[in-house]
């Protein structure tokens, strides 16, 4: 693997205590990006469960894909 495209982590941080908020820092070669992550307190699911639901229809669409 090439050492110029290895994604790095530089900081991460909570933006308030009282919500599930956090920015990111990530560097990439000679560009750094800044990375909020917004959460809906008010959500029906929690991440896990939706990455789960994503995953399992993501395998469910390549199932029913044709040979």
């Amino acid at each position: 693997m090439n050492n110029e495209n290895k994604n790095e982590i530089v900081t991460v941080q909570e933006t308030n205590s009282s919500q599930e908020n956090a920015v990111f820092e990530k560097k990439i070669g000679r560009t750094r990006y800044h990375v909020h992550l917004f959460f809906d307190p008010n959500s029906k699911e929690t991440m896990q469960q939706k990455i789960m639901r994503m995953m399992k229809n993501e395998l469910e669409a390549e199932l029913d894909k044709p040979a």
